[in-house]
């Protein structure tokens, strides 16, 4: 009996270990994890895309960072969250911190210098849903834009945005971003989002499944 208790404790303990390593990582892990070539973020982030990171530039001094981990004490701090939704999964968290900078979320292929060639997703679309928890500042309004190696940019694409805190989903033509600029056989930030320039200082967002998709294929 004693040697059956003493399994029965320890099964416990381990459980209880498990646990607690599947709700810290949960709660921020960026991990990637297998998906095909056109998803970024479905659950967690494709490896073709450098996990989750931010850029930006503090008007105070003109300082520029960039950061890839979300725990941070810059002005775009995020993680990935469980949420209670089961249909859903888990989403990225967006925080704008009251640092006198302005910044961005972004996706960058997964090695730095490195482009993904996307041309296959001529005629398709850029797709992405997001809800907004709390505007922050009194201008409201988000932007997305997409590079393809500096300086080869789309420059900034104002997202339609409707009141309330629901989901939206976004779909951006991606023919509409080659008429901005942007060459498909060499991009290498495949999203990136902000609130307005001058106006993010309390900005919170979700964002979830994050993709490229093809002509037909939606």
């Amino acid at each position: 009996m004693k040697v059956i208790a003493a399994n029965l404790l320890l099964a416990l303990l381990v459980g209880a270990s498990v646990t607690v390593v599947w709700i810290m990582r949960d709660a921020g892990e960026t991990e990637p994890c297998p998906h095909n070539s056109g998803v970024i973020f479905v659950d967690c982030v494709n490896p073709q895309w450098r996990a989750i990171s931010s850029w930006e530039t503090r008007y105070d001094n003109s300082s520029q960072h960039i950061n890839t981990s979300g725990n941070n004490q810059d002005l775009v701090r995020w993680e990935v969250i469980e949420t209670r939704d089961p249909s859903r999964g888990a989403v990225i968290d967006v925080r704008y911190s009251d640092v006198p900078a302005n910044g961005r979320l972004r996706f960058h292929t997964a090695r730095l210098g490195d482009s993904a060639d996307m041309s296959a997703y001529a005629g398709g679309s850029v797709q992405f849903d997001i809800r907004i928890l709390d505007w922050g500042q009194p201008r409201p309004g988000m932007v997305v834009n997409f590079s393809c190696q500096q300086p080869c940019t789309t420059g900034v694409v104002p997202l339609t945005l409707q009141p309330g805190k629901r989901w939206q989903k976004q779909r951006i033509a991606v023919d509409h971003l080659v008429g901005l600029g942007l060459d498909l056989t060499h991009v290498d930030i495949g999203l990136a989002i902000s609130p307005l320039w001058n106006s993010m200082h309390g900005a919170h967002f979700q964002l979830d499944n994050i993709r490229w998709v093809k002509e037909g294929e939606d």
